[in-house]
């Protein structure tokens, strides 16, 4: 799998184009400013933002936080020019390791409920049937960096044993999925009150981890932009528009080229956690509710199809939700030869879905071919020749 990962395709965007240099800017200058860039279209780029009399991204900065050791290794080979020239394929690098690294944290949470074996053939096809492959590891969007946070906290939610460790570097590992990406306000409110509820005795813990870090987070804001909040976290990104917002949810889920159930089918499986055992009726609860408030958040971004993206990009940050209640409906289910039937051919579906739309030129030229998807949204719902086909 990790073969697969490295030889695909880098997805050329230039929404992370500065990803990577801010990353370069902490390790030589040890600030967040990106002056020293302009001579590589810093002042004409979109994705980058004046503040302050300084030149910032204008995409969350924790993703060049959490690469960090990656580029400093990188630094040592690479000259600057060769990161503006080569940022495409040294993004898809970061990313793929981001994601791999995600991968082996889901494996180890799946088998808390799942055999070795079967917690591994999960993984594999998550790895390779889901937006973790032609959306997460291809480009430095925040969603690699969101999917290791989050797979981590996981890992941490469902350990045997909660102690005053676990639940303090839970607190600080939702903030900086926070930090990573703001829709992730969704998991650090909702796990926030699972620990709450399920863990008494640790609540004081948890709120001072979860305290001290956003502080970090304000302090860093204000001294480098001026105020607490970098504009990208601002509220007024969303709006709501009923008649826009039922679209963009259905296509969200349905749509034959952004819809999380058409390009990977093998989720529909998570319409049986009705039957899971009630031993895992808590955490499986959790788990949904992360899934549907996301979804519901995502469907109110004005440009909810994600731009010239592949297929359900914005799904790729709850990914490991998913993997959690998969992992417990097989357990449930792990017996029932008719289930497994089902889960392998769906599966398969899956899995060739997006490693089709992995190696295909024309997965990207979809966003442009027959018309801008951003000036033609309704091509969403476009079945002739969508996204993930690979022919012409």
């Amino acid at each position: 799998m990790s073969v697969i990962y490295f030889v695909a395709r880098p997805m050329v965007t230039l929404d992370s184009y500065w990803v990577i240099p801010t990353s370069l800017s902490l390790l030589n200058e040890g600030n967040f400013d990106l002056d020293e860039y302009r001579n590589y279209g810093l002042e004409e780029s979109y994705a980058a933002i004046r503040m302050e009399n300084h030149y910032f991204n204008y995409f969350p900065y924790g993703i060049s936080i959490l690469i960090t050791p990656i580029v400093s290794v990188l630094n040592l080979f690479f000259k600057e020019a060769l990161f503006f020239k080569y940022h495409a394929h040294l993004e898809k690098l970061c990313a793929s390791i981001l994601i791999l690294f995600s991968l082996s944290i889901l494996y180890k949470l799946s088998t808390h409920f799942l055999s070795n074996r079967m917690a591994a053939i999960l993984v594999f096809v998550i790895g390779l049937g889901t937006p973790l492959l032609s959306s997460g590891s291809r480009a430095l969007w925040q969603h690699s960096g969101s999917v290791l946070l989050l797979s981590l906290a996981l890992l941490l939610l469902v350990s045997k044993k909660q102690t005053k460790v676990s639940i303090t570097f839970l607190g600080v590992i939702l903030v900086f999925a926070y930090v990573v990406r703001p829709t992730n306000i969704i998991p650090l409110v909702s796990i926030s009150f699972f620990v709450f509820y399920l863990y008494p005795v640790q609540r004081l813990n948890y709120l001072s981890s979860f305290l001290i870090s956003f502080c970090i987070f304000f302090l860093i804001n204000y001294f480098t932009f001026g105020e607490i909040f970098h504009p990208y976290y601002q509220s007024n990104r969303l709006s709501f528009d009923w008649d826009v917002f039922r679209i963009a949810l259905l296509g969200n889920l349905f749509s034959p080229n952004r819809g999380i159930f058409i390009w990977s089918p093998v989720l529909l499986i998570i319409f049986l956690t009705f039957f899971i055992s009630i031993r895992y009726k808590l955490i499986a609860l959790l788990c949904v509710s992360i899934i549907i408030l996301h979804s519901l958040a995502i469907s109110m971004f004005p440009h909810w199809w994600g731009g010239h993206s592949v297929g359900p990009r914005f799904f790729t940050d709850i990914i490991p939700f998913f993997v959690l209640i998969l992992s417990l409906v097989w357990k449930k289910f792990r017996k029932n030869h008719l289930f497994t039937l089902t889960f392998l051919i769906l599966a398969t579906i899956s899995m060739s879905i997006h490693i089709s739309a992995l190696f295909s030129k024309r997965t990207q030229l979809w966003n442009i071919r027959g018309g801008d998807v951003n000036e033609f949204p309704e091509r969403i719902w476009d079945w002739n020749k969508p996204q993930f086909f690979p022919f012409e």
